[in-house]
Parts: C-alpha cells; structure tokens; sequence
C-alpha cells in the first residue's frame, strides 16, 4: 500500500481533502509535501523551493535549514509517527478513490484519467522501442495495443 492510501486511511478522506483544498500553489518550482500524524490528526505543510518552509497552517511558518533533502526530513518524520506525502500524488490519489466509490465509471473525469494512463503507457513504450536492443516488432505490437485502447476510449466504446 502506498504511503497516500496509507494517509488516507487513517485520517479519513475528508480530513486530506480538507487539508488539500487549503494550500494554494501558485508557483510551479516548489514542491508541496503534506505530514499527517498517524494519531493526533495534525498536518504540517512544507514548501520546498530553494529551502524548506513548514507550516502548522496557521500562517506563522519557519524556515527549516537542517533538512537537505525530503528523505533526511521524512526519516526523521516516521520518527514521531508523522507520515509525510506530496500534495500532488494525494489529490491523485483521493480522485481515484472518488471514481472508484462514484459507480459512474461514463464520466468524462473516469475516461481522462484513463486515457491519460494510456498515453503514458504508451510514450514509454515509444520511448523503449527506440533505445532499446529488442526487437522493434515487440515494442511496435504493444504500441499498437495502447493506440487501440486509445481509440476504444475517444468513442466511448465499451468493450463487452
């Protein structure tokens, strides 16, 4: 299980969903990462760009300079029992969850996740076929499966 299902299932969705919706990103360049503590509920907000900043949510936040990396600032984290996420991967991950307990898998939300995954599926593939020592039939015959799922999803089409 992944640390976002993890955060998710112990403090609840509505709890990472509110925490979600209060952080405002406005710049592109710095990294958002969530710490949710494993009992107490609490969350701590850190913005990595050149530096770390941490904040309880309240406004009143420090800049953090021990930390050089998020895998120094996470292991010490798990210390005191506070699993730490990026906001990226946990907005992600509670859409997933939303679709999956939704039941509506024709909506258009549903088809652009999945058409999404496919294309990076098959980009990857592209991209092995290419640099790789393998033969190009194989890469081009999964290409071809991805491009079919691909236009299974552009009419909606569902496969019985």
């Amino acid at each position: 299980m992944s640390t976002e299902k993890t955060i998710i299932e112990l403090v609840g969705i509505s709890k990472v969903s509110s925490a979600l919706s209060s952080i405002e990103t406005k710049d592109l360049t710095e990294k958002v990462f969530l710490a949710f503590h494993r009992y107490r509920h609490g969350c701590i907000k850190f913005l990595i760009k050149n530096v770390f900043f941490a904040d309880y949510g309240d406004g009143k936040g420090w800049q953090i300079t021990r930390y050089k990396t998020i895998d120094e600032l996470s292991a010490d984290l798990q210390v005191v029992d506070y699993l730490i996420a990026p906001f990226e991967l946990l907005r992600k991950e509670i859409e997933i969850i939303e679709l999956k307990t939704s039941n509506d898998c024709c909506s258009p939300n549903a088809f652009q996740i999945v058409q999404d995954h496919v294309k990076a599926q098959s980009d990857a593939v592209s991209v092995r076929r290419e640099s790789n020592i393998q033969p190009v039939e194989y890469w081009q015959g999964r290409l071809d499966s991805y491009e079919d799922v691909n236009h299974f999803i552009r009419n909606k089409t569902q496969i019985l």
